[in-house]
């Protein structure tokens, strides 16, 4: 998906707040639930004339869940900065070439599973990041099958594609200085683990190309002879 815009206008990135309502509704209405059971519990107790040492006791614990509760849930749609609570705004220095705001992927499996008990779960599928149109993704053909690395902190691959493909004017010319060329990759990743079954969790980003140039091996002679020459003389 490719997106062009002048450098006056606001940076694009990669964020989607799509599945974080999502994951905040289904985490609120489970507070609810629970909320709801331990209401019916404190009512019960409080009908009673008397209550014994254990029933004082319960009530006290109950009360205190309660509380904990109403905490959380304002813990889930207002989380504290830095928090690490989805959603939360992270105020810390962001490392060079990272982005400053993290989307939030929703792996609703149980979901999925009564729904289509028989199919491949996919999650993230319709998490678009902002101003990505779907019916405009062009599957990309590689020169060569990409070389995958890995350690044990990251995953990386490596290939190469014919821009051409897109048929897109801003791809197939070069960047005016004014002018900023997005492109929206999307790359599907199977996960079998914490989960034991086998899923994909499609992933986005946005990235900000520039279609410039290269110089020819004579302009570099050139410039290596203009060197030499300053040098001598």
């Amino acid at each position: 998906n490719v997106h062009t815009q002048t450098r006056h206008q606001p940076a694009l990135d990669s964020y989607q707040n799509e599945d974080l309502l999502k994951l905040r509704c289904a985490w609120s209405e489970a507070l609810e639930s629970v909320q709801s059971r331990i209401g019916e519990q404190l009512h019960s107790l409080t009908e009673k004339e008397m209550l014994t040492e254990s029933e004082e006791e319960e009530r006290g614990k109950l009360l205190e869940e309660w509380i904990r509760l109403l905490r959380e849930r304002d813990a889930v749609l207002l989380p504290k900065e830095n928090s690490g609570v989805p959603g939360a705004r992270d105020t810390r220095p962001v490392p060079q070439g990272m982005e400053s705001r993290i989307p939030t992927l929703f792996a609703d499996v149980n979901d999925q599973l009564r729904q289509n008990p028989k199919h491949r779960i996919v999650i993230g599928e319709r998490s678009n990041v902002s101003g990505q149109d779907p019916n405009q993704m062009i599957k990309l053909t590689t020169y060569y099958p990409p070389q995958v690395k890995h350690d044990q902190h990251r995953v990386c691959a490596i290939s190469a594609w014919d821009s051409s493909t897109h048929e897109t004017e801003s791809l197939n010319c070069l960047t005016e200085p004014e002018q900023r060329v997005y492109l929206t990759l999307q790359v599907g990743v199977d996960v079998s683990l914490p989960y034991g079954m086998e899923l994909e969790v499609v992933l986005r980003k946005r990235v900000c190309v520039r279609v410039y140039k290269k110089k020819s091996l004579r302009d570099s002679m050139r410039g290596l002879c203009r060197i030499f020459l300053n040098d001598v003389g």
